[in-house]
């Protein structure tokens, strides 16, 4: 059967709140209305739930492998069977060329070739921009473009990924003139290698240190100069991951300047703190940029309510408890935690729950805002006709705890380990097709697809 007819449901967009029912049929949704005809139809009753478009996680790293061969706990299968039941219906990952010899279209073939047999949603890519930009790198952009995927991922900071600002500039210009979309991972990389340098020197290797060698400013500094840099060019320019309240500030200056700026946050950043780093297992808090102070919290949160900050992601990594143990100083220890499974109820429960954004704002933050600005609205982010028909059904009063070993993720350890939330998916529906419901993945291997994006 496939069409299908969700009734009674709370329909929740970016904008507005309404009672109603959807039909849906080969995959779309085809009719919005009070009282649809049932007859010959599958009929879902929503009563007292909410209907949300499907949630994009627009940044998580599956099947990712690390300097001395480490790999991350999740693979496409297990991340997205995660995603699923977390109400997520599209994904965007990453491709990395393996060398800076290698071509960006080979990476991206690569990235393709691992994850179309394995993905349960619907997913896209970003495409990451080695160091040592040449002409030839920069000359690849276009067809990267013109397969789908017009954002390109830069880094200020990295032994093999880490640009300068000559690099910064010669992307961002070549990314105005094709009309794409450039991502920043915001951090000046020389200062922390100084500051890494010194505070091992004085035998400061301990986790609790970790914050020291990426204070804010390390982060706020790149935001700066790239937002200077994009007024003067007039490109799109979206920075990754923000943790602390001196980027938002900047930010909210760029709103000022000519070209579009757009920021991105990550519920770590929005409910933990580095307090975290002097638990006895404080190394599974180990990321970057790291936790901050709870003022930091404070403006991050500000930010999404005013519209500075337009997308919350999970940046999902997670490694096993194994990987991270042990490890003689911070340097060593991997960096990376999970929680695709967990953005919508966590920013439900912490964010509409606790009265810090509105529902609607949920709705844009996590789905309708990520779909405009990667180039995938309406099909989707939006409950209208003709958009696909990626929906959840959300329980908004369903009280519950987080137990690391019954999520869906392979990681054998989450953040949010015994939070107590409010709000829980009941259902995901990726283009028409019922994937998960009450506890159980219902989809199966590589029926997602990959998303051809246009800006």
């Amino acid at each position: 059967m496939n069409s299908m007819i969700i009734k009674n449901g709370n329909i929740v967009t970016a904008e507005k709140i309404f009672k109603g029912d959807i039909e849906i049929h080969d995959g779309k949704i085809i009719r919005i209305g009070p009282e649809l005809d049932t007859k010959d139809v599958r009929v879902i009753d929503a009563d007292g739930s909410l209907i949300l478009p499907g949630i994009i996680d627009s940044h998580v790293h599956f099947e990712e492998i690390f300097p001395g061969g480490l790999k991350n706990a999740d693979d496409f299968e297990s991340g997205t069977r995660a995603a699923a039941a977390g109400g997520v219906t599209t994904i965007i990952d990453f491709t990395s060329p393996e060398a800076r010899s290698e071509s960006l279209v080979k990476a991206f073939q690569r990235r393709r070739q691992q994850a179309d047999p394995k993905v349960f949603v619907d997913y896209s890519l970003h495409c990451c921009f080695p160091g040592g930009v040449t002409s030839e790198l920069l000359s690849e952009m276009g067809k990267i473009k013109d397969i789908g995927a017009p954002s390109f991922k830069i880094f200020t900071v990295g032994k093999d990924l880490g640009l300068n600002r000559g690099e910064v500039f010669a992307v961002m210009q070549q990314a105005v003139k094709l009309g794409v979309m450039v991502d920043v991972h915001a951090e000046e990389g020389d200062v922390i290698n100084f500051l890494e340098k010194r505070l091992l020197k004085a035998g400061k290797k301990s986790l609790s240190f970790f914050p020291q060698s990426r204070p804010n400013f390390v982060e706020e500094t790149v935001v700066y100069d790239l937002v200077r840099f994009n007024a003067l060019l007039k490109g799109k320019l979206y920075f990754v991951h923000l943790s602390t309240g001196e980027s938002v500030e900047t930010l909210n200056l760029a709103q000022d300047l000519k070209g579009e700026v757009f920021g991105e946050t990550c519920p770590q950043y929005l409910l933990l703190t580095d307090s975290c780093y002097e638990f006895d297992n404080g190394e599974q808090y180990a990321i970057i940029p790291p936790l901050r102070h709870t003022k930091d919290q404070k403006r991050l949160w500000q930010a999404i309510k005013e519209g500075v900050i337009q997308v919350v992601g999970t940046d999902h990594c997670p490694f096993m408890s194994q990987d991270k143990r042990g490890k003689s100083d911070f340097t060593q220890v991997p960096k990376g935690m999970g929680s695709v499974e967990l953005l919508l109820p966590l920013m439900f429960s912490e964010g509409v729950v606790k009265k810090r954004i509105s529902v609607n704002q949920l709705v844009r933050i996590l789905s309708t805002n990520p779909a405009k600005i990667f180039g995938m609205f309406p099909r989707k982010g939006a409950i209208a006709v003709d958009s696909d028909a990626d929906l959840v059904i959300f329980n908004p009063k369903k009280k519950w705890r987080i137990l690391a070993d019954k999520l869906f993720s392979q990681a054998d350890f989450s953040p949010y380990d015994s939070f107590e939330l409010t709000g829980k998916v009941e259902m995901t529906i990726s283009r028409g097709e019922l994937v998960y419901r009450d506890g159980k993945i219902l989809g199966k291997a590589g029926r997602g697809q990959f998303i051809f994006r246009r800006l």
